[in-house]
This record gives structure tokens, C-alpha cells and sequence, in this order.
């Protein structure tokens, strides 16, 4: 079965149905994950279970000698989606937008952390922002086009007013010099502590991590404001449409919902 799938997801994603194994890379196995619960519907389980049979095969590769690098070396198995995503809800980020910190290392961590927020960049993405990152697009507006390291997917962001005061902001700071990078971003255990620090000075009940600003980006900056789930999953950079719908399905029936009331309002005093 696990060969079955590979056979499809090489005809659907490289229209062949046959790829050397030196050619496997991390990219490929979290994009074929990607297929597995989007396109054949899997549980994380079972997709674990296939991808840990591929690993077994580039294992007995490894050890006689037809490839001497492991894709496989960065890679977790899957866990189980929570129940709860977190987030920052539309007040929960207004108050850290305008939260004067008397750090000058927390407001710049909070800077950071917003910026996530109106680009749904995750940790490694904007650690990597360069120059190169920015571009413009046709009618002159800013973007982020960058390749996505966990599917390899290329992705191209129009930035919004809030991101790009942040980069004007930081445009010359000496954190930046002597290399491309954009922002002077932290190690990622560094983010994630000041992050406690700073939900706390902003009375925030949530466990604050870099990667909720991608959700905040998804959830409050997107779907609340209307974008279809199309376009958050294609700025998300999701493998496929079915993944981003089974991440945040939850939040897209709780908006249904809340429209559908609102309409019922209207039409009654129509």
C-alpha cells in the first residue's frame, strides 16, 4: 500500500513514478506527508506508519552504502492536531501592538513576533529573510517570495502595511550588518522566552510560542477579515487545500456560523 501511494504521489507531484533515492530529501518526505492526509484522506497514524516504512527502506540504502545522507535526519513523526490552536484574537494583538515595553529586548521581540503575525513566516523562514526575499510585484507592490523549507513549495506573500513598517523600522539596524538578513532575529529558545515575558506584561493567558504568530496570521489576520480559505492556505504554503481545512476547520465552521447569524439579523429587520 505505502509503495501504491508513493507511485500516485510521484505521478501527481513530478509526473513520474519513479525517483532515484538520492533524491529524497526532507522536502519530499513532509510533502508526501502532505499527500497522505490531504489527498488520501489518512490519520496522522497512518501516515506515520507509511512514512516509517519508507524510512526503513532509505535506512537498508544507507547501510549498503547506496547513499551516504539520511533525509530522514531532521524529520519527527506527525502528531495528533490539537483540539485548541492558538492564537492571538483581534484584541490580544491590539494590545501588543501598542504595549510600550521599558526593555528594549522585549519590544524588539514583540516587533519580530508581529511581523510573524502579518506574514505567517515561521521561525526559520524569517531568521532567513534576505534582501532577496523582497520583491515587487506587478503593479509595484512589496512581497515576500520565498521557497517553503518543510514542502519545498515556493510562496509569494504581498506585504502588508504593518509588516512593512516593521522592516522600514529595522531597515539599518547593526544587528543586520554584515549579512542579507532583514531582521535581527534570536535563537529560537531566546523568542519562545521573551514571548512568556512579554504575554505576560500584556496580561495574555496563553502560552505564547513563535509559531503562533503563523496561526494569528492564518486565523485573526485572514479568516476573520474575510480571505477565503483558498488563498490562506496558499499563503500558508499547505501541500494542500484539504490540510489547511483540516488544521483550521473548526475556526472556518465558528466563522460560517457567526456570518450566517449576523444574515439571519439582517433579514428579519429587512
Amino acid at each position: 500500500l505505502t509503495l501504491h501511494h508513493l507511485d500516485s504521489f510521484l505521478a501527481k507531484k513530478y509526473s513520474t513514478t519513479e525517483i532515484g533515492l538520492s533524491e529524497l530529501n526532507f522536502a519530499f518526505i513532509s510533502a508526501f506527508e502532505g499527500y497522505l492526509l490531504a489527498d488520501k484522506n489518512g490519520s496522522v497514524s497512518s501516515v506515520n506508519k507509511h512514512t516509517q516504512r519508507l524510512k526503513a527502506v532509505v535506512k537498508f540504502a544507507i547501510q549498503n552504502e547506496w547513499i551516504d545522507k539520511d533525509p530522514f535526519i531532521k524529520h519527527s513523526p506527525l502528531k495528533e492536531v490539537s483540539g485548541e490552536i492558538v492564537f492571538l484574537d483581534t484584541e490580544e494583538l491590539a494590545i501588543m501592538e501598542s504595549k510600550e515595553f521599558p526593555i528594549e529586548r522585549l519590544a524588539r521581540i514583540r516587533d519580530f513576533f508581529i511581523f510573524c503575525c502579518y506574514t505567517g513566516l515561521a521561525f526559520q523562514e524569517v531568521l532567513n529573510l534576505s534582501t532577496g526575499n523582497i520583491t515587487k510585484d506587478f503593479e509595484g507592490d512589496l512581497q515576500i517570495v520565498y521557497k517553503r523549507q518543510k514542502t519545498g513549495k515556493n510562496i509569494i506573500v504581498p506585504l502588508l502595511p504593518k509588516a512593512i513598517a516593521i522592516l522600514n523600522k529595522y531597515k539599518s539596524d547593526p544587528g543586520t550588518s554584515g549579512s542579507n538578513n532583514i531582521l535581527p532575529i534570536p535563537s529560537n529558545v531566546k523568542f519562545n522566552a521573551y514571548l512568556k515575558e512579554i504575554a505576560d506584561l500584556c496580561g495574555i493567558k496563553k502560552n505564547l510560542t513563535v509559531h503562533t504568530a503563523r496561526k494569528t496570521f492564518a486565523t485573526t489576520v485572514l479568516l476573520t477579515n474575510n480571505v477565503p480559505i483558498e488563498t490562506v492556505s496558499e499563503l500558508l504554503g499547505h501541500y494542500s487545500i484539504k490540510l489547511t481545512q483540516q488544521v483550521y476547520g473548526k475556526i472556518v465552521n465558528k466563522k460560517v456560523k457567526e456570518d450566517m447569524s449576523r444574515l439571519k439579523l439582517r433579514l428579519q429587520h429587512a
